[in-house]
This record gives C-alpha cells, sequence and structure tokens, in this order.
C-alpha cells in the first residue's frame, strides 16, 4: 500500500487557496495566502543555497532586483512620505511574482511530484469549469442573479462567485492552460476550449485579447508556422499585441473624460521627474498600501480629489500597474523591473521553447496575459499573479524533467 505523500498535497492546496482567494471566500485568512507563498522562497533558498549554482544572467538579475528594491527605499528615506509597516508590505507585493516562481521551483523536486501534482489539479479545474459553466448558465437563465458585475454592450458581465470579473477571468484562464500542460487525451479540449469562452464572458478587453493571444500562440507554436525564423515570429505576434493592446489603453487613458487612470499615468512622469533618479518610495503611489495611509503624493500632485482617489473614495488607486513603479521607484526602479521581467522571460520562458512547445506556450501566454493586463490594472502586484507565477515555475519544471510536445 502506497504511503499519501504530504508535500504535493500541501502544493496542490496552496493553488487552490490561490484560485479562490478573491471568491466570497476572501473575508478568512486565505488573502494572505499569496504574499505567505511568495516568501516561502526565503527559507527554501535558504535549505538549498548549497545546490545552487549561479550563472553570469543571475547575478545580473540580482543585482537589478536589489537596484529596484533599493530605488524605493532611498525615495522612503529621504522623502518620508510613508511608514515602515506599510513599507515593507509593499515591497513584498511587489516582488512577490518573481519569489512565486522561485518558490514553485524549489518545492517540487522530481518529475513524479511534478506529474502527480499537475494530474490532481488539471482533474479538479476540469470539475471547476463545469460548475462554472452550470453557473454561467443559470446568471444567464436569471436564476443564479449575483453571478455578474452589470451589463457591456448588452451581455451580463459574469463574475460568478469572485469579487470581482478580473479574478473570475484570471481563474478560468489559468485553469484550461494548466488542464493544457498536462493533458492527456484530446477531449481535455472540450474544457479548455470551455475554460476559454467563460474567460471572454467576463467581457473585459484584456481577458478577450489574452485568449485571441493564447489561441494565437497554440497555432502558431504547435503548427510551426514560420518557426524557421524565431525572432521575425516574435516580432510578428509581439506587434499584434501591443497594436491591440495600445489602442485599447488609448482609448481608456486619454479618450474619455480626466479621469483616475489618466490622472495617475500623467503623474507618475512628473514624480519621476521631480524625484529623479528614484521615486517617492514604496507605499506612495499607485498602490493599495497607499490608500491604507492616505500618500502625501496625492495631495501634493493635487489628484487626490479625482473621482476614485480622494482619500474618502480611493477604489481606482490600484488600478494601474506601471505608473506605480514609475511613481514610487523612478527612472532606476522602471529600468530595473523591465530587465527582470526581460530574465524571467528568457530564463525560464524561451528555456522551453527547444524543449517543450507545450510548456513553452503555457508559460509564454500565462506572461503575456499579465503583461497585457498590466495596461489596464495592477497584475503583476495583484494577488491573481501568483497563479501565473505557478504556472510559468511548473511549465519550466516540466520541460526541465522531459521533452514531449503534449496531446
Amino acid at each position: 500500500m502506497k504511503m499519501i505523500k504530504v508535500k504535493p498535497l500541501i502544493i496542490i492546496l496552496i493553488f487552490l487557496l490561490l484560485l479562490f482567494e478573491n471568491t466570497i471566500l476572501s473575508n478568512s485568512f486565505i488573502v494572505y495566502v499569496d504574499e505567505i507563498y511568495a516568501l516561502l522562497f526565503i527559507p527554501l533558498l535558504v535549505m538549498n543555497l548549497k545546490n545552487i549554482e549561479f550563472r553570469k544572467t543571475d547575478l545580473l538579475a540580482l543585482l537589478f532586483f536589489v537596484l529596484f528594491i533599493s530605488a524605493g527605499i532611498l525615495g522612503n528615506l529621504i522623502y518620508k512620505y510613508q511608514n515602515s509597516f506599510s513599507i515593507i508590505i509593499d515591497i513584498i507585493t511587489n516582488i512577490k511574482f518573481i519569489l512565486g516562481i522561485l518558490s514553485t521551483i524549489f518545492l517540487i523536486k522530481d518529475k513524479n511530484e511534478l506529474e502527480s501534482i499537475g494530474n490532481t489539479l488539471s482533474i479538479f479545474l476540469k470539475i471547476f469549469i463545469a460548475v462554472n459553466v452550470f453557473l454561467g448558465l443559470l446568471t444567464y437563465l436569471n436564476i443564479y442573479n449575483d453571478g455578474f458585475m452589470g451589463y457591456r454592450y448588452g451581455i451580463k458581465a459574469l463574475k460568478l462567485y469572485f469579487n470581482h470579473s478580473t479574478y473570475y477571468a484570471a481563474a478560468n484562464f489559468v485553469s484550461s492552460v494548466l488542464i493544457y500542460l498536462f493533458m492527456k487525451k484530446k477531449s481535455d479540449y472540450i474544457f479548455i476550449i470551455l475554460g476559454f469562452i467563460l474567460t471572454i464572458l467576463s467581457l473585459r478587453a484584456k481577458a478577450f485579447i489574452s485568449v485571441v493571444t493564447a489561441v494565437s500562440c497554440f497555432y502558431i507554436f504547435r503548427k510551426r508556422l514560420l518557426f524557421g525564423n524565431i525572432k521575425y515570429l516574435f516580432f510578428l505576434l509581439g506587434l499584434v499585441i501591443i497594436t491591440i493592446i495600445g489602442y485599447d489603453a488609448y482609448d481608456t487613458y486619454f479618450n474619455n473624460d480626466y479621469n483616475a487612470r489618466q490622472a495617475l499615468t500623467e503623474t507618475c512622469f512628473k514624480i519621476a521627474k521631480d524625484y529623479f533618479p528614484v521615486g517617492g518610495g514604496f507605499a506612495t503611489f499607485g498602490s493599495s498600501e497607499s490608500v491604507k495611509n492616505y500618500s502625501m503624493l496625492y495631495s501634493i500632485y493635487g489628484i487626490d480629489k479625482v473621482y476614485g482617489l480622494s482619500p474618502d473614495f480611493s477604489n481606482f488607486i490600484s488600478d494601474t500597474f506601471w505608473p506605480m513603479i514609475i511613481g514610487q521607484t523612478g527612472a532606476i526602479g522602471i529600468i530595473s523591473y523591465i530587465i527582470i521581467l526581460f530574465t524571467i522571460f528568457k530564463k525560464f520562458i524561451l528555456y522551453a521553447f527547444k524543449k517543450n512547445r507545450s510548456c513553452f506556450i503555457c508559460s509564454l501566454v500565462c506572461f503575456l496575459y499579465l503583461l497585457i493586463s498590466s495596461l489596464a490594472e495592477s497584475s503583476f502586484v495583484n494577488s491573481i499573479s501568483l497563479l501565473f507565477a505557478f504556472i510559468i515555475g511548473i511549465a519550466y519544471l516540466k520541460a526541465k524533467y522531459e521533452v514531449c510536445d503534449g496531446v
């Protein structure tokens, strides 16, 4: 009789907690699971330090990681706009996506453990998607009246039991990607397609663009279209994505009445200029912690009366990502963070390109989802980023342990 291994069960539980973090359960301890999982990297690093071989690229990435954190802390030390507790929480929030990938890689030790975790999660996520389809039908039939966030284009925008359609879309998207990563038979495509349809039914632009991008990546990379010139392929794919999200971002930020996102975007460049080469410091601009202890920067730059940015109603303060990075860490921070993301892309995503196309596609579309979302929400520092970090981590490990192309 086989013994039930505890560690795979704990990892599966962690993923499920991340999946349901932003649902009706969010008033419990579950809201801290993303930070806990990210910080798990620290003891895991200490335990594995002797077995790690640092390459030049790793040391370069570490340098820019330290530069990014230092730029924010330097702003805090110089201008003293925020308290120590808020600064620490915001630092963790800013780096948790990066740490989440590393926690996943350090946690899962071998191929059998990885397959056990992936196959178990795949079964659960098929049930998850089936339940969501059922609840979605009940919502459209006016039986389940709490399953949508209003109407867009005359259609109900689904959120089901999630707090917001953003979290609902991300959870369904990730489910489809993970099922594809561990698919065993072609009938699994039914659940993958249903998950993508559910994602689109959030009726959020980024969700639709991400699904189109994911399907395009699958078609291009699985079918080996233009496979001879990978640089040309990435350029073409990037050009299409940038064009679509560029138009959407312009429409959101600059083609409407003066709004919170536009105010944050315009102001972040003023802060970067005035506080060059750093910013105002962590927890001072565009972050959730800058609300809890309301930052002086909003009143200094006169945007504290903009709808959604005021002390009394600040719901839209953390609706952006890049303005937060620029405003809080300045020129040093934004350059460092871009280099960190490029390093993640090169080390964990491109690594799978020659080894396992299925793993490459899964990690690529997760990375692109966050990149696309970063133009309209906090994306890389949002709690949903840990779901994507988990997928990128296990896709990297799957590519490392085996070479196969899926079904």
